[in-house]
């Protein structure tokens, strides 16, 4: 595949979002994420539990933004 061409924020966008006054805005706090890797089951079930354990995290945490990746295939 081509690589995707690089998205570009404004600073200003990025100031108005860390600083601004609306309620989706951080209002100068800092920004949260949580970041996984898959696989998202183990070996011997499918009963997704490393999934779940994560999704308890993510309920807990609440962060602004969740990242999930999965390995590729060999």
């Amino acid at each position: 595949m081509p690589p995707i061409d690089a998205t570009y924020t404004p600073p200003t966008e990025l100031l108005s979002m860390q600083y601004g006054s609306k309620a989706k805005q951080l209002n100068g706090n800092p920004m949260s994420v949580i970041v996984a890797s898959g696989p998202y089951t183990t070996e011997h079930d499918l009963e997704y539990e490393p999934l779940q354990a994560l999704l308890g995290l993510v309920q807990e945490e609440r962060p602004d933004v969740l990242i999930l990746v999965r390995r590729a295939s060999l």
